[in-house]
């Protein structure tokens, strides 16, 4: 069988179409300014939080410290929070909060991590006036999950508040906490 040499060179477009094709699918969207958004806008700083957990069936009450940092990274698209969380006298741990705006669907989503090692992406939703969001986890098809951190924020007056629930796989709360967190000087609320 004889091969037509000049047939490769005819297809040479073609194939360079595929090409840019596949490549234009694999290269993902850019993500969405998320400092466009108030209630991130509000967040930027050092923050210092007081409030309560209760815990277990016996709902054990202990006291919550959260001190934590809020900042804009990757030119606007992220909104990193890093702090840490001290229960009590004796348990502490590191966290961190990256929220981002899905390019295709325009919706605010978390990933959360900790020092004790536990990692969740968490689906976040704005109130229309942008100075409330609730967070719920999401499993890998990104739908809701039971198990999990469950979070509502506010923010009013300079400050945030926040009701936080850990739940099981059988959707039983854990832990429910309760912190009031107010802004460090220089912050963006104090300037609000």
């Amino acid at each position: 069988m004889r091969t037509d040499p000049d047939r490769f060179r005819r297809m040479k477009p073609l194939f360079l179409a595929l090409l840019s094709v596949c490549f234009a699918v694999a290269v993902e969207a850019e993500p969405s300014r998320i400092d466009s958004i108030s209630l991130f806008k509000h967040l930027v700083g050092t923050w210092t939080g007081t409030g309560t957990s209760l815990v277990g069936e016996s709902k054990s009450k202990l006291a919550v410290t959260d001190n934590w940092k809020g900042e804009f990274g990757m030119e606007g698209k992220a909104f990193v929070q890093t702090g840490t969380v001290k229960l009590s006298s004796d348990v502490s741990y590191e966290y961190r909060w990256v929220y981002q705006i899905e390019p295709k669907s325009e919706r605010v989503v978390g990933l959360y991590s900790d020092s004790k090692d536990t990692k969740a992406v968490c689906l976040a939703v704005l109130a229309d006036d942008q100075e409330k969001m609730t967070v719920t986890p999401i499993d890998t098809t990104g739908a809701a999950a039971k198990a999990g951190l469950f979070s509502t924020l506010s923010f009013k007056d300079g400050r945030l508040s926040y009701e936080t629930e850990v739940r099981d796989e059988d959707g039983k709360t854990l832990v429910q906490s309760s912190v009031v967190c107010v802004p460090q000087e220089n912050n963006a609320a104090t300037r609000d």
